[in-house]
């Protein structure tokens, strides 16, 4: 016998790879992660709810070992890992995942703390209440739904369940495929079906009518969305976040002010943050958070934030806000499959969507029981006229050869139809007396008056409409629930200072003329007398503050700097501090400091007042020099020829300035004859000098008693007095 031959194809390896991966694509999108826009179910969850289905587990028997239903899963329907079908199983029962579990488990299925369901051979499973009315209605009538064979051929599975609910919307999905990702939240039952009764009933219905009733996620934990109005964008594109926060109250007791979490947003584990929020505690990384713990059992969940009893609650809450996931963002993707082809659909199309599938599988679901109605009738009618000619049929039975000589012959004799044929000869003797034909009489009539009826509903415009319009409602009469979350429809403001989360320390400050600026505690001030500087340097500023102050610094080229006390890192007063370079900031060449004050929260209602060589002078607010980035140098004054700023002073309405210039004329003035003006303005004329001549000494008094010779009292804009 010759050898066989080979026969090799060449091909192209990329072609190879790339029609291999769009079939693992299409596999994996719509046949494992995306759920169907139809029943909101992914195919794992489907075969599930089926198995459990088929094998009775309705929420009416006893539980059934886990194991056994994830084993007849994996042995009829779903050829994959058993823990993969037992996760999907234990999802479908976590009520702080869903709205309405649809399996219900006895034993211990996880936490919201995030701990693990007990294995599959410890719990024991059957369906939610919901399931057996709510997804198989109508399951097993033929047409109403399609079927496919299962990987085996052995059976035939659902290819989607004839859903009462838009199951998508009620308890959400999330999931991960290949170039697609769908995270759909929880919604409420009772607010999604009506919804879909206001579509059926009005078909003009807007987008704007359905957030009037569907305004946000429900979620199972609760919790409260912030800036609801946003929404709109996100429900008519399928994408966008939703803001959502934990829900608390305060509580007083004793000495301490405590925060009572009840409700934390949606898929946040409450260990990790009570864990994370203790953390922020122990680090002092705000005023007034002592410690937080978990006080949560079975009647709730109860997080505590235990805080000072002078604590401001609102800077607490804001720095844990921002910095664990006492509040979250949940980022929505509405990503379902419909029509075999994923695609990312607002609310608006998914509720329209499920009221067509519901309307189609309600009149399928009509029409097969109105045929089997029809059929029964036509057997009823063969029996009231079997028992009126009874005598003549069992004659004609009597002389004929077996069952089908029996079936052939009454049909020859008496007209009768084939199923009412083979339903006479199947008959039992004693269900064909007198009796049983008045029975079947009234059996007639009612069967009569059902079809009539059924008729009439299929043939109106409007009669499955009304009719899944009852089912609806049906459905939130037994398993609505009023919203678990909260909906504010404005965005709410928790922004606070970063000094507001620092706690008020006594310090001492120091800046030099050549921009060196230091920080250090009264502790290290008052053990030394030296406070250390570099050679040729000279002190500006040397002043108490707090850790809650702010220093504004003014240099020679007219710029300025607004600096957070707390910004400036810690070190002993001996030293040297921190150059400005160091945090960022260039000074200018031959630009150096020449004032620097500390100004105090109290402080905001002053003016700065400044003066320049030229005889300019300035009174701005101080709130005008507060900025959002604190390490930059800003202009104090519109510069004018070459001009250089001489001094600047922290100030109120009163007080005096004085100048004494190159050719020796001083003066001095009220302030109060300075006009306050705003950063950008040049200033006003403070001395009038003549050309050539410039300021060479400024000084600033706050009573006219200080105000000695040489200086002497004129008028703002005057020229001053010779001196010698």
């Amino acid at each position: 016998m010759g050898a066989v031959e080979e026969i090799f194809d060449r091909v192209d390896i990329n072609e190879v790879l790339s029609n291999g991966f769009a079939d693992y694509s299409k596999y994996v999108i719509q046949s494992r992660a995306i759920p169907d826009i139809r029943d909101g179910l992914k195919p794992v969850q489907r075969r599930i709810l089926y198995s459990m289905y088929r094998n009775r587990l309705t929420a009416d028997k006893p539980y059934r070992k886990s194991a056994r239903t994830v084993g007849d899963v994996i042995g009829t329907l779903s050829p994959h890992g058993d823990s993969s079908v037992y996760e999907a199983m234990v999802r479908m029962a976590q009520d702080w995942k869903t709205n309405i579990p649809l399996v219900d488990i006895h034993g211990n299925k996880g936490s919201v703390d995030g701990d693990g369901a007990a294995a599959m051979r410890y719990t024991e499973a059957r369906l939610g209440k919901i399931v057996e009315d709510g997804f198989f209605s109508g399951v097993d009538k033929e047409g109403v739904i399609p079927k496919q064979n299962n990987y085996d051929d052995t059976l035939k599975e659902p290819v989607v369940l004839p859903a009462k609910f838009p199951n998508l919307l009620v308890n959400g999905a999330s999931g991960i495929a290949s170039g697609y990702a769908t995270e759909i939240p929880p919604h409420n039952l009772k607010e999604v079906l009506e919804a879909c009764i206001l579509l059926l009933k009005k078909p003009s219905t807007t987008l704007e009518d359905v957030l009037e009733i569907v305004p946000a996620p429900d979620f199972p934990t609760g919790g409260v969305v912030v800036g609801a109005r946003k929404l709109k964008g996100v429900y008519t594109n399928g994408n966008g976040s939703v803001e959502l926060r934990s829900n608390y109250a305060i509580e007083k007791k004793g000495n301490r002010k405590l925060i009572i979490v009840t409700e934390i947003p949606y898929g946040v584990n409450k260990s990790k943050l009570v864990s994370d929020m203790d953390e922020v505690a122990e680090g002092k990384k705000v005023v007034g958070l002592k410690k937080c713990y978990d006080e949560s059992s079975r009647e709730g969940m109860r997080i505590v934030i235990e805080c000072d009893k002078n604590a401001d609650e609102r800077v607490v809450l804001s720095y844990l806000f921002k910095n664990t996931e006492l509040q979250s963002n949940f980022n929505m993707n509405l990503t379902v499959i419909d029509n075999k082809k994923p695609k990312q659909l607002g609310i608006y199309e998914i509720i329209k969507s499920f009221n067509e599938f519901r309307l189609e599988t309600r009149r399928k679901e009509l029409e097969y029981d109105l045929r089997k109605l029809k059929e029964k009738l036509h057997i009823v009618d063969g029996y009231v006229k079997l028992i009126d000619i009874l005598d003549e049929v069992i004659e004609v039975i009597r002389d004929s050869k077996g069952r089908k000589g029996s079936k052939d012959a009454i049909k020859k004799e008496f007209g009768f139809s084939e199923e009412q044929a083979s339903a006479i000869v199947d008959l039992q003797l004693y269900r064909i007396s007198r009796e049983d034909k008045e029975r079947y009489e009234q059996e007639q009539k009612k069967l009569n008056k059902l079809i009539e009826k059924l008729e009439k509903l299929l043939e109106s415009k409007k009669g499955v409409i009304n009719n899944v319009i009852k089912q609806y409602e049906k459905i939130i009469k037994e398993y609505g629930v009023d919203r678990k979350t909260k909906v504010i429809y404005e965005d709410e403001n928790w922004e606070v200072s970063k000094a507001d989360v620092i706690k008020e320390v006594d310090v001492r400050v120091a800046v030099t003329e050549k921009g060196y600026v230091k920080r250090s505690s009264t502790r290290s001030y008052g053990s030394t007398d030296v406070n250390g500087i570099v050679d040729g340097d000279n002190v500006v500023l040397d002043d108490d503050a707090t850790t809650k102050s702010h220093i504004l610094l003014f240099t020679n080229k007219n710029n300025y700097m607004y600096l957070p006390v707390y910004e400036l890192k810690e070190t002993r007063w001996g030293d040297e501090g921190s150059h400005l370079s160091i945090l960022g900031v260039e000074l200018g060449q031959d630009e150096y400091v020449v004032s620097a004050f500390v100004v105090e929260e109290e402080d905001k209602d002053k003016y700065v007042l400044i003066a320049k060589s030229n005889g300019l002078v300035k009174r701005t607010s101080v709130e005008d020099h507060y900025v959002s980035r604190h390490f930059n140098l800003y202009i104090s004054s519109k510069e004018r020829d070459n001009e250089e700023l001489m001094g600047a002073w922290l100030v109120g309405d009163e007080g005096y300035i004085g100048f004494i210039t190159k050719d020796k004329r001083a003066m001095y003035f009220s302030i109060d004859e300075i006009a306050p003006k705003g950063l950008k303005t040049k200033g006003m004329a403070g001395v009038r000098s003549k050309e050539d001549d410039y300021v060479k000494e400024v000084i600033f008094r706050e009573t006219q008693e200080e105000m000695k010779a040489p200086y002497v009292l004129r008028k703002r804009g005057q020229t001053g007095v010779k001196v010698k």
